[in-house]
């Protein structure tokens, strides 16, 4: 007999335990129940077929008397969306993705449409993402390191589990991952530029996470590589800064959280900017955004991806 599995009634649970909860604190829980709908209807879906399955096997068994296997339930555990895109799922979604060092699977937007510019491929992570303003990234340490906003729209993945990704990908030279970075954004008068490296590392929460390998660049023509300006610099928050080389000043000019440095590079979490605004320190920021477009338009969406 096939049962409805565990996870479908915790899926139910979050569904109905959830909702009035966060509604009524006038918070909108519409992409996660989204999310848990889609997930419960796969599952719904599977035990639909797996039940009319194992009927034509009983029937089988009384008129031919032929002993055949009941198909199993099988979860799919994918270490990466490359792996997601490799099973046949070609489209761009919200995916389980398996944390293999902590033992655990989060929800990952995965970019099967972006190719990359060293790999040729698709099959992205997305690990932040900003396009409407609506998730508030003006937040404290403690956020930052646990995650906030919802995978499918606006979304930082938070700083333990990003280094658990990363540590999984290690490939046992010191410093050095099989993990690709890319950076992709896009401006209010929809000029689009990237950036990439060919490897990525970041230490552990002792050394507050501190950027220790970017490897080989390529990006749009003009751009630059800001992100060398990150190198070997610890995360930072307002609330939490052991930087050296981030002063008081920026601490107030440049919010949210990011691997600054000095504050006059790049900070892809800063305040998302309102539809008149031109490119600024106090806001999502750029160095030099003006050799792409003279009119230095201020960003409407921004990506941070792994492969």
């Amino acid at each position: 007999m096939v049962r409805l599995s565990i996870l479908t009634v915790q899926l139910l649970i979050g569904v109905f335990w959830l909702q009035p909860r966060f509604t009524k604190c006038n918070y909108s829980l519409d992409s996660p129940i989204k999310i848990l709908k889609d997930q419960l209807k796969m599952v719904l879906q599977r035990y639909i077929e797996l039940k009319k399955t194992g009927s034509q096997h009983v029937t089988n068994q009384r008129n031919c008397n032929i002993s055949m296997p009941l198909p199993q339930l099988k979860l799919n555990i994918f270490h990466d969306c490359e792996e997601v895109y490799a099973k046949g799922n070609t489209q761009s979604g919200v995916y389980m993705i398996h944390i293999f060092h902590g033992l655990y699977s989060i929800p990952i937007y995965c970019d099967m449409e972006t190719i990359g510019a060293f790999s040729g491929k698709t099959g992205w992570m997305t690990i932040q993402k900003r396009v409407n303003g609506e998730v508030n990234f003006d937040r404290g340490w403690s956020d930052y390191l646990q995650g906030f906003g919802f995978p499918n729209e606006e979304h930082w993945v938070g700083l333990r589990n990003l280094h658990n990704i990363v540590q999984q990908k290690a490939i046992g030279q010191q410093g050095i991952t099989n993990l690709k970075l890319r950076i992709d954004i896009e401006d209010r008068e929809g000029r689009r530029s990237f950036m990439e490296h060919d490897s990525f590392n970041i230490l552990t929460e002792e050394f507050d996470f501190r950027i220790s390998n970017l490897g080989r660049y390529l990006g749009t023509t003009g751009l630059g590589n800001h992100m060398r300006y990150s190198l070997y610099s610890p995360f930072s928050t307002h609330d939490h800064n052991t930087d050296p080389k981030r002063t008081d000043t920026c601490v107030q000019i440049q919010r949210g959280g990011w691997w600054f440095g000095l504050c006059n590079n790049i900070n892809l979490n800063g305040v998302y900017p309102k539809h008149d605004q031109k490119m600024s320190k106090q806001n999502i920021f750029l160095r030099n955004w003006r050799v792409v477009n003279p009119n230095n338009s201020a960003f409407r969406y921004v990506s941070i991806k792994l492969q």
